[in-house]
């Protein structure tokens, strides 16, 4: 991932700007970290066609779940769900745990700023 890049995502996750949500990139204002990064990119000016789905969830060039590949190429993040090295411990809802994707994390309650703990000393893997 870009430095600079990953400098603006952990910025946009403490900025208390967006409300946490699961299981979508955005759903009724409430997003994944990834989503975040998404609405980084939107500030950033990449251009990206954003919908709503019939269930309410936020669309970034048709991927509702995961990164699409203009978000992709931008943030030279080299997988959908933000893969970390498996094994990763993070502090969750249900204290620490194994995961094996930022999305994982994010869905099962790491918070933004454990999340941003962890791009911002890891960003050359993501």
């Amino acid at each position: 991932m870009k430095q600079e890049v990953a400098e603006k995502w952990v910025k946009a996750l403490r900025s208390g700007e967006y409300k946490q949500g699961s299981g979508a990139l955005e759903t009724y204002g409430h997003y994944c970290c990834l989503g975040v990064l998404c609405e980084v990119a939107i500030k950033e000016e990449v251009p990206l066609d954003v919908g709503t789905d019939i269930e309410g969830h936020s669309c970034y060039d048709d991927a509702q779940s995961y990164l699409p590949d203009s978000v992709m190429l931008w943030s030279g993040v080299s997988s959908r769900r933000g893969d970390i090295p498996k094994g990763t411990i993070l502090e969750g809802q249900v204290g620490n745990r194994l995961y094996g994707s930022l999305s994982s994390a994010n869905d099962d309650g790491v918070r933004f700023d454990t999340i941003a703990d962890y791009i911002e000393a890891n960003w050359k893997v993501l």
